[in-house]
């Protein structure tokens, strides 16, 4: 994996401990994007956002957080963080095969479908 430069100058600049902070509250900003956006689609109280506006704030907070996360994965050591990446990879595709006919065919989990091409090989 390689790291942009300008990613690896900010985490040595700014530290571990503060990217965790900064990790935080990138999370918690995108996790309210994507709550605005189920408000859109009658979970909760409605919004007066557009669905552009509303996507274009879940794409900013996806870059913030997307970038602390590789700040981060430079600190820890990428080693490290993509041989973790690699063994969640395997045991979800390991579960994938088992729960396979039963995400296919289950319509609550697939938005009314009958195959979710996202969990299928």
């Amino acid at each position: 994996m390689n790291i942009p430069t300008a990613i690896i100058e900010i985490a040595e600049h700014y530290g571990l401990e503060s990217r965790k902070n900064q990790l935080m509250e990138e999370m918690g900003e995108l996790t309210q994007a994507i709550c605005k956006e189920k408000r859109t689609r009658g979970f909760g109280e409605p919004t007066n956002k557009t669905p552009q506006e509303i996507e274009d704030s879940i794409v900013e907070e996806l870059a913030d957080v997307y970038i602390v996360v590789l700040e981060m994965i430079h600190l820890l050591g990428v080693k490290k963080v993509m041989g973790m990446v690699a063994k969640k990879i395997k045991r979800t595709k390991e579960r994938m095969k088992k729960t396979r006919d039963v995400y296919k065919n289950d319509t609550k989990r697939n938005n009314g479908t009958k195959e979710c091409d996202c969990l299928l090989p």
